[in-house]
């Protein structure tokens, strides 16, 4: 038998080369021979037979593709509360949603940046006075804070100051109802009306954003009556403006939380991992709980890192007159060009390393793996796929997630195949929104302009963004000698800029005569960091999230779906980390915690209607969420 060295490994003959410098070199002549074995010759063991070492291979492959974080056992709290088969909660509770719906919390684009000075803010009052009556025992134990007038900050303070506090989150305000779209609704859209027939509570509110509010305080209020004092200290913050930005709301929040809790952490690039004052944040957010893959695999989606954010304007100004004469293209005709370019030149897809959705996607591929070794479900779905919309993680895609080289490939297939929503979480998205030119039907344009929105991918940046679009603008404003100048990202990331960046290009050093045009950053904020999914936070989430939203297979426990249909492949629930397209209030707070959570803990979301026409919420679903967050305050009630 061989004898080991210091380090545990076998050292090479005659004390050559480290067997590691072997490997590696071993590894870059043999692994594809390997691989080739692997699939041909699978009787023999592949690369085993020829006895490469497994280091050699992990160093080529194993370090760049994620591995699926372990599944954990469903974890139930000490006390253990169903409120979703209680019918007289379930009652009460959608008395209470609806009362919350009916207070008018609106957030408009156009608010002062004064909340004093702001009248529609003053429905809040009442939201506020309703919060304090109907959760009675939760106030009596919690220290509140107002921030900026509407802000709300709660503590309840935990027996043991050496656990870091835990931050759960909802926002008050909720966007508009458009006048025109009332008479399309079901139920007058605040009227926070209850069908007790199909258990729905209707109204702009019940899903986005308070249910998830109400449900925090029905929990903490049903914690309260349970007798149970925390050892954590437990934070409800909640902002009022969410849905216009969070500046007045969030912002001032954050900085109540950092001058009260501390930040010994590296400020502002969210990358210190012990030194940051809370356990954990969660908030609302992510793509809930459901099924993918034609409904084979029951899954949760937790978002732990949102997209970043840009909004840019292209002004273009040239010279007016009389329609009778004009030139060959105008100032509209110019911008269509341009906004043609953009539309024609989408952002790539991809997959890496940096985007928590390949682990996901790998999560995806082992469980599908596992499932068709037990013979459960078809091996490509294709016994589903006109049921379901989506990609079909197939076999052959599956081999392409494991391998970097085919990312790109697999990464366009998914755009190609996939829905809107799972195409934009590995894609920068971009959405022409706004555009205005022209005064009169016989008067050249003397301007013409254009917003377009982008969601920068979690492995891009805002400065990668710009420089594409100016790229394409460019190439058109030297088509038509058009004076270029760029108002970059600068300003719109930092609060203290006094300028933002500029750079002139006249098209080709020639001194530009047919116009000008001006590619403005109007505000951008990068993509946040991304929480871990291999710390025991993350963890502990996924437990409780197993606990409460256990697989639908799985008989005998309390979470099947509220229909009760089972799953044909009785798999577990898992838990996979996501990426939020859009942005929530939490995209501030990487200050806090290096654990935030972006997770509605809900199987209805995708069908609430949240920003449209008729928004409800099923009360089941919403006890479910309450349900939840008494269990997750409960199981992470000390060390973790």
């Amino acid at each position: 038998m061989p004898t080991k060295n210091h380090n545990g490994r076998c050292p090479t003959a005659g004390g050559a080369r480290p067997q590691a410098w072997v490997a590696r070199r071993l590894a870059f002549v043999v692994l594809p021979l390997c691989l080739g074995l692997t699939f041909w010759l699978p009787n023999i063991g592949g690369c085993q037979a020829l006895n490469l070492p497994r280091d050699a291979a992990a160093a080529v492959v194993d370090d760049e593709v994620p591995k699926c974080p372990v599944q954990p056992p469903a974890r139930a709290p000490s006390v253990v509360w169903q409120p979703e088969t209680n019918s007289t909660w379930l009652d009460e509770s959608a008395a209470r949603l609806g009362a919350a719906v009916r207070i008018r919390t609106v957030s408009y684009d156009d608010m002062d940046l004064d909340p004093t000075r702001e009248e529609r803010f003053k429905p809040l009052v009442d939201f506020h006075a309703f919060l304090a009556e109907t959760f009675p025992l939760f106030h009596s134990v919690a220290n509140l804070t107002k921030v900026n007038t509407y802000g709300l900050l709660y503590e309840w303070t935990g027996s043991d100051p050496s656990l870091k506090p835990a931050l759960y989150q909802g926002h008050q305000d909720v966007v508009p109802v458009p006048e025109d779209t009332v008479s399309r609704w079901s139920h007058e859209p605040f009227s926070g009306e209850y069908d007790r027939e199909t258990g729905l509570v209707w109204g702009r509110g019940s899903s986005d954003d308070k249910n998830m509010l109400i449900s925090i305080f029905e929990a903490f209020e049903q914690l309260q009556s349970e007798g149970f004092r925390p050892r954590r200290t437990i934070l409800l913050s909640s902002g009022f403006d969410e849905e216009i930005g969070g500046q007045r709301g969030a912002g001032t929040l954050l900085v109540e939380m950092l001058r009260r809790y501390g930040n010994s952490g590296e400020r502002g690039n969210g990358n210190s991992t012990t030194d940051k004052p809370l356990e954990f944040i969660i908030d609302e957010g992510g793509l809930g709980i459901g099924t993918t893959q034609q409904g084979r695999l029951d899954v949760a989606l937790p978002a732990v890192g949102e997209k970043g954010y840009a909004d840019m304007r292209i002004d273009i100004e040239t010279e007016g007159g009389h329609s009778s004469i004009p030139p060959d293209h105008t100032a509209i005709g110019m911008l269509s060009e341009m906004l043609v370019d953009l539309e024609k030149n989408p952002f790539e897809p991809s997959l890496s390393t940096r985007n928590p959705v390949l682990t996901h996607l790998i999560c995806l591929a082992d469980a599908l793996d596992e499932q068709e070794l037990r013979g459960g479900g078809g091996a490509d779905g294709d016994d589903q796929a006109e049921t379901y919309e989506g990609f079909v993680l197939d076999r052959a895609l599956r081999k392409q997630l494991r391998r970097p080289d085919q990312w790109p490939q697999a990464a366009r297939r998914i755009a190609k195949d996939g829905t809107r929503t799972e195409r934009f979480v590995i894609q920068t998205s971009q959405a022409i929104d706004v555009i205005t030119g022209g005064v009169k039907a016989n008067a050249l344009p003397e301007s013409a302009s254009a917003t377009i929105n982008y969601r920068v991918s979690v492995d891009a940046t805002v400065q990668q963004v710009v420089d594409k679009v100016e790229g394409l603008v460019a190439r058109v404003a030297r088509r038509h000698n058009l004076e270029l100048s760029v108002d970059g990202p600068e300003k719109a990331n930092s609060s203290d800029a006094s300028e933002p960046a500029r750079r002139d290009a006249p098209s080709e050093g020639k001194q530009a005569s047919g116009g000008k045009v001006k590619l403005t950053v109007i505000q951008s904020t990068e993509p946040t960091p991304v929480s871990p999914v291999t710390s025991s936070q993350f963890g502990m989430l996924a437990s409780t999230i197993r606990h409460v939203f256990p697989g639908r297979g799985q008989e005998g426990q309390n979470g099947a779906d509220e229909k009760g249909k089972g799953n044909a492949t009785g798999s577990d629930r898992i838990v996979t980390p996501g990426v939020m397209a859009g942005n929530t209030d939490l995209r501030r707070y990487s200050d806090l915690s290096t654990n935030i959570w972006r997770f509605h803990p809900n199987t209805f979301m995708m069908n609430s209607g949240k920003h449209t026409v008729d928004e409800r919420m099923d009360i089941r679903a919403h006890a479910k969420t309450t349900r939840f967050i008494h269990a997750l305050v409960r199981n992470t009630d000390g060390p973790i």
